[in-house]
C-alpha cells in the first residue's frame, strides 16, 4: 500500500512540476514557493490515503449484550487456573518422586557394590588373565582366595593413568 502511495505521490508529483515549469525558479521568495507547495498539496489530495473513520461508541445496549459473553469467558479462566493448579500440583509430586527413585536407584548400586573390592596400583597384565593376577595378589597378602571365588576380574578405565582391578 506504501509503495503505491509512493509510486502514485511521486509521479502527481511529476505533472504537477510538468504543468507548472514555468512557475519554477531557484530565485523563488519564500511566499511564492508556500504559493507553489499549497498549490501542488491541494492537486493531490485525492491521492492521499485518508484516515479510517473514528470508530462510534457502543450503545449502552450492545455493551449489556456482552455481559454473558464477559461471564463466560470469566469462568472459563477460572476452570483454566483452577485446571493449572491442579497441574502445577502433579509435576511438583512428580518431581519429588523422581528425585526419590534417582535416591533409591543409587541406594541399589551402592548396595549391589558392597562385595566388590577395588585394587588400586596393580600392573594389569595383558597376557594373564585379570583374576590370575588377582590370586597371586591376594597370596601375597596371605589372602586365603581361589579363582572360583571371583564372580568378574577386570581392570577399570583410567582416570589419573593408576592401574586399578575391580574384584567380584
Amino acid at each position: 500500500l506504501l509503495s503505491t502511495f509512493s509510486i502514485q505521490f511521486s509521479y502527481q508529483l511529476f505533472l504537477f512540476v510538468t504543468k507548472n515549469r514555468s512557475r519554477l525558479s531557484f530565485t523563488m521568495s519564500h511566499a511564492e514557493r508556500k504559493q507553489f507547495y499549497l498549490d501542488f498539496f491541494e492537486s493531490v489530495q485525492d491521492t492521499i490515503p485518508k484516515p479510517p473513520p473514528l470508530v462510534e461508541m457502543q450503545s449502552p445496549k450492545k455493551l449489556l449484550d456482552l455481559i454473558p459473553t464477559i461471564q463466560s469467558l470469566s469462568a472459563n479462566m477460572k476452570f483454566l487456573l483452577e485446571e493449572n493448579s491442579q497441574l502445577k500440583d502433579v509435576v511438583n509430586h512428580l518431581l519429588f518422586e523422581n528425585s526419590q527413585l534417582k535416591s533409591d536407584l543409587d541406594a541399589l548400586d551402592q548396595y549391589s557394590r558392597r562385595e566388590n573390592v577395588c585394587f588400586t596400583n596393580v600392573k594389569v597384565d595383558e597376557t594373564n588373565a585379570c583374576s590370575d593376577q588377582i590370586v597371586k595378589l591376594c597370596q601375597e597378602l596371605e589372602v586365603d582366595v581361589a579363582t572360583s571365588d571371583l564372580v568378574a576380574a577386570h581392570p577399570l578405565p583410567k582416570k589419573k593413568k593408576v592401574p586399578t582391578a575391580t574384584l567380584r
